[in-house]
């Protein structure tokens, strides 16, 4: 019975922790000047993206640009808008595309899910996946 149980309780956490909230998109919000600005452990805000557009929907961008005449980094993460239509890309992305002849993109992506858009680094979900699969076969 406490297996069972242990198991169901693993299986919920897991299903809350990488559902979608009824709120919205929840994007990591940053801007530095320093090219690890951004990374989880430096705890970037975590935002929820505005209300639902008409043919508009909302995506996390992150990006990393570098001016080349002020010799910096201008990293950013946030909410984007997107026409409802077009696929997740970031060709789609203005601050991506559109920039001026001394910014150059280092690195620039967006995604369609909850705290997706932190700065490059090891994923903690899939070890948390991993621990809970191994905890889950040990009980047997």
């Amino acid at each position: 019975m406490t297996r069972k149980y242990t198991c169901t309780t693993l299986m919920v956490i897991l299903l809350l922790i990488h559902a979608r909230t009824c709120f919205g998109l929840r994007c990591y919000k940053c801007d530095s000047q320093e090219i690890d600005g951004c990374l989880k452990y430096t705890k970037p805000k975590n935002y929820t993206c505005g209300s639902k557009m008409s043919y508009f929907r909302q995506v996390c961008e992150y990006s990393v640009l570098y001016d080349t005449e002020k010799k910096i980094h201008q990293v950013h993460s946030g909410c984007e808008l997107i026409n409802e239509k077009d696929p997740v890309d970031t060709s789609l992305v203005r601050s991506c595309i559109d920039t001026p002849s001394n910014i150059q993109v280092v690195e620039c992506r967006v995604c369609d899910r909850d705290l997706c858009n932190s700065a490059s680094g090891a994923n903690v979900s899939w070890f948390v996946y991993f621990v809970m699969i191994y905890a889950m076969s040990s009980l047997r």
